[in-house]
């Protein structure tokens, strides 16, 4: 990792596989991966990556022709004087978390980088359809905002869904408290609605999984 450019990969850095599709001049879209954390390959299948990859196939032939400013390089390397060194993935955490214990800063959740489940806002979503809702929790934040199982969700804070990685990826940036707009499909209707998330809905993830927060003391 100490080469990586963490602007295009950024993702869970304590999870075991990780997959971005990009175009190439690393527009990135889409992201596929994700765990619960006990078991590393729960939220995984081959029937779910073919999913996704039909899916950016029809983005990316729609967005054709169309190129991005090159994104910004931030490198383990230079963030953290790694150059020449071999960097694992959990170490990009463990590096992010010396940096911040060497400024003195009192340690919270907030600095964990992980990525929140799908359950945190009240859904469970299809292994095998990354973007397609299973089940909705019963007075759950979705399901106050009329979300239903068999939903297809299109995009959430204006990031588009493609997978269970893209959705758990814009939630890590969601508000800590307060409304998140999403957009799905059902049937052959379009909805936009607004989610209103209670204050600490995602301030309480399982660390005893990762390696990096083996460190936080």
């Amino acid at each position: 990792m100490h080469d990586v450019n963490l602007t295009v990969f950024d993702f869970d850095y304590d999870l075991t596989w990780w997959a971005f599709l990009i175009s190439a001049d690393e527009r990135v879209y889409s992201r596929f991966g994700g765990s619960d954390g006990p078991d590393p390959s729960a939220l995984l299948s081959v029937d779910g990556l073919k999913h996704t990859m039909r899916l950016v196939l029809e983005e990316h032939k729609r967005s054709k022709g169309t190129m991005q400013a090159p994104p910004k390089i931030v490198r383990p390397m230079d963030l953290f004087e790694m150059k020449g060194k071999c960097m694992h993935c959990h170490q990009v955490n463990e590096a992010f978390y010396k940096a911040e214990k060497k400024k003195k800063k009192e340690f919270s959740l907030a600095k964990v980088r992980y990525l929140p489940l799908a359950e945190d806002i009240g859904v469970t979503i299809s292994i095998d359809k990354g973007n397609v809702i299973d089940k909705v929790v019963k007075d759950s934040a979705a399901a106050k905002a009329g979300l239903r199982a068999g939903d297809t969700l299109r995009q959430v804070r204006g990031t588009p869904i493609l997978s269970q990685g893209d959705l758990m990826w814009t939630l890590k940036y969601g508000p800590s408290a307060g409304p998140l707009p999403l957009t799905f499909q059902r049937g052959t209707e379009t909805l936009d609605v607004v989610l209103d998330l209670p204050a600490g809905w995602k301030d309480s993830p399982d660390l005893s999984w990762r390696k990096s927060a083996a460190k936080l003391k």
